[in-house]
């Protein structure tokens, strides 16, 4: 928000006159997944929106959500502008609304790279970032920036591109309808092994993301990076680990129907360890 604001002081802006408008009009107005009935959620994916501000919550402790992301959004870009040297009248009118159609474009802020972004989602497992990105999807090359949208797009790719066919309606994973099995997962992360944006974007065991308290102290520990998924009774994690016999071994561990999932993270741990010290 800061470089949005100095560049726009840059552009030779100095004050304000009217409103400002937060358009979130690029997704829909829903705010969560189809794991909550598509409404917000404080323990998984924040606030979802076309306009979002700090993943939607209102500090850093992540307490509470936004109601309005889109408003929270153009109420920081006023304060960021006023911070920047830009008058901002007290009586300027922020609120929510579709930007006009005639509407002059003065600067923005570019995206980071998507290689970027797979790594802020993958090694952390940040569901808001995974929710986002789907939405992207369906906004940029499918009917719409919604949930079903996006995950339509991904249901053709994964059918086109490498003839797999998941249940899959959503981009964290948190939906119960979601469905596939080890060889899938297996045969996809072959796939995706020369990909250095996905490669890099995975969680290191003992070293980072939420693989950094795993495994630790044993030969699996950064030389097995993968992905966790979590749920009360659910607990998966696949990936990569290089053996003792120097072979890059793709695996998939996935537990259903658990009581504890800890436990069934804390027994994936132990079979990547003998992962990584298998001799052939």
């Amino acid at each position: 928000m800061q470089a949005l604001a100095a560049n726009i002081r840059a552009a030779g802006i100095t004050q304000v006159r009217g409103k400002i408008v937060g358009d979130e009009s690029y997704f829909n107005s829903r705010r969560g997944g189809p794991d909550t009935h598509y409404r917000a959620s404080l323990e998984t994916e924040g606030s979802l929106s076309g306009l979002a501000y700090d993943e939607g919550f209102t500090n850093r402790l992540e307490e509470r959500l936004q109601r309005q992301p889109p408003l929270v959004a153009a109420q920081a870009l006023a304060a960021a502008l006023a911070a920047d040297h830009v008058r901002v009248d007290k009586g300027t009118q922020i609120t929510t609304g579709i930007t006009p159609t005639d509407a002059q474009l003065i600067t923005g802020v570019s995206s980071p790279s998507l290689s970027t972004l797979l790594a802020l989602t993958n090694a952390p497992s940040n569901n808001f970032f995974a929710e986002t990105l789907l939405k992207d999807l369906g906004a940029r090359y499918g009917s719409g920036g919604s949930t079903p949208a996006g995950a339509a797009v991904v249901r053709d790719v994964m059918a086109e591109k490498f003839g797999l066919h998941p249940r899959l309606n959503d981009g964290s994973g948190l939906s119960r309808f979601d469905l596939t099995n080890a060889e899938q997962i297996v045969y996809l992360l072959r796939q995706m092994q020369s990909n250095p944006s996905f490669w890099t974007s995975l969680a290191i065991a003992g070293v980072s993301g939420t693989m950094q308290d795993e495994m630790l102290h044993t030969r699996a520990a950064g030389n097995c990076r993968g992905k966790t998924g979590t749920l009360h009774d659910v607990a998966n994690l696949v990936g990569y680990c290089r053996a003792a016999n120097g072979d890059q071994l793709v695996f998939a561990f996935l537990m259903n129907g658990l009581t504890d999932s800890d436990g069934g993270h804390e027994l994936e741990d132990l079979a990547g360890e003998a992962l990584a010290k298998y001799k052939g």
